[in-house]
């Protein structure tokens, strides 16, 4: 269903200042920094026409507009089920000081 979060279908383009294998390597290496991580992922939200809200909306949703049960792949529910229990490393309470204490909110 367009309601049910789809992995992104391009690849992320390759960041000048992020770390790659050596030349002539088909392997990339992930950005090493937060900042870049963040690029990655915000790049990846933009280029399937979300915004960062339609993002965190959909990873949270667990109904379409129907009232149906929306299908979650594995990684999907087990992300979100760590995340919400509590047994990640930042949880919904350290994510809220941050929200709260930014200066853009």
């Amino acid at each position: 269903p367009r309601d049910a979060f789809e992995p992104p279908t391009k690849r992320p383009k390759p960041n000048p200042t992020s770390s790659h294998a050596s030349a002539g390597s088909s392997q990339r290496r992930s950005p090493r920094t937060d900042t870049q991580k963040i690029e990655v992922i915000l790049g990846t939200i933009k280029d399937q026409n979300w915004t960062f809200a339609s993002f965190l909306f959909n990873i949270f949703r667990i109904k379409d507009t129907n009232g149906n049960e929306i299908n979650r792949s594995p990684t999907h529910s087990q992300m979100v089920s760590i995340f919400l229990a509590g047994r990640a490393s930042k949880t919904v309470g350290n994510i809220v000081s941050e929200w709260m204490a930014h200066p853009d909110g």
